[in-house]
């Protein structure tokens, strides 16, 4: 899963810097939302392994 999160992030970072597709806003959209994703997903694991929910 985390691999999949830093997959993206590396796709939106390509996209906006080599190609061009993107703008400076967009790309700090795209890499919030990436990011706030995967701290939502970790901390649904953390909680997991916390109460023994797996």
């Amino acid at each position: 899963m985390c691999s999949s999160f830093l997959a993206a992030l590396i796709l939106s970072l390509v996209l906006f810097y080599p190609v061009g597709y993107f703008n400076l806003t967009a790309f700090e959209l795209i890499a919030f939302v990436i990011i706030y994703g995967w701290i939502a997903v970790f901390i649904r694991l953390l909680d997991a392994l916390a109460t023994g929910n797996d």
